[in-house]
């Protein structure tokens, strides 16, 4: 996959919606390319993330011991908030189908942040929107008469489905 189609496929994550193209340029070069087999373990929910998945084709699941199994689809990204702390993802992710990955990791996204702090704005709010969403469709979940909330159009695979608790 080229630069450009990766920038242009970071441009419908969510979490860089507002993040100029410059910045997703540098993210684009950053990230690696991975293949990963249907079953295989990504991010472990234990453990604290050491990189992002955005999903180039393929499907993941977040999964969680007695809950709702969580889909990730083409365009969707999956341990973005988790790689900003150094708590544990909370849930695990798994590869549902083969998948082609963008590979974003922890240290790589904090160097990036550093040299370019206004990268830090635009990921904030891209970050505040998901928080936004996840909140909204938490309460929604909580109070049976609640009406349905929009997600962000990339999240669409999480719109039916109990968010992780």
């Amino acid at each position: 996959m080229e630069v450009i189609e990766r920038v242009f496929l970071l441009q419908r994550v969510d979490v860089f919606s507002d993040t100029p193209s410059h910045h997703l340029a540098r993210i684009a070069l950053l990230a690696k390319e991975v293949e990963a087999d249907a079953g295989a373990l990504l991010l472990r929910g234990t453990e604290k993330a050491d990189a992002m998945y955005i999903v180039i084709d393929g499907e993941l699941r977040g999964e969680r011991p007695g809950r709702s199994t969580l889909s990730v689809g083409a365009c969707e990204a999956v341990g973005a908030l988790a790689i900003l702390d150094d708590a544990p993802i909370g849930l695990d992710v798994r590869v549902g189908r083969k998948s082609r990955l963008l590979r974003l990791t922890r240290r790589d996204l904090r160097d990036l942040l550093q040299d370019h702090p206004d990268l830090a704005v635009s990921l904030l709010r891209g970050m505040a929107a998901r928080l936004r969403w996840l909140v909204e469709l938490a309460a929604r979940d909580a109070v049976p008469d609640s009406h349905p909330v929009s997600a962000p159009l990339t999240d669409r695979s999480f719109e039916q489905q109990a968010p992780p608790s």
